[in-house]
C-alpha cells in the first residue's frame, strides 16, 4: 500500500490549516470549513450563528 501526501490546494487558495485535519476558507461572502478535504460547514454572510456551530463542532470532535 502507498501513503499519499496531502494535496495542497486548500492552503493554495488561501485556507487557514487548523491542525492536521480541517481548513477555513472565509471571505466576504461567507465561509466553509473542510475537514480531510472534503465540505463539512457552510455558512453565509452575517451568519454568525452557523459560524459559531462550526467551531464548536469542530473543538467537540476534535478535527481542530
Amino acid at each position: 500500500m502507498t501513503t499519499q501526501t496531502a494535496l495542497p490546494v486548500l492552503p493554495d487558495l488561501g485556507a487557514v490549516l487548523m491542525g492536521e485535519r480541517a481548513a477555513l476558507l472565509e471571505n466576504a461572502t461567507g465561509g466553509k470549513v473542510f475537514i480531510n478535504g472534503q465540505l463539512a460547514y457552510v455558512w453565509g454572510a452575517g451568519q454568525d450563528g452557523l459560524r459559531r456551530l462550526a467551531a464548536s463542532q469542530l473543538v467537540d470532535t476534535g478535527a481542530a
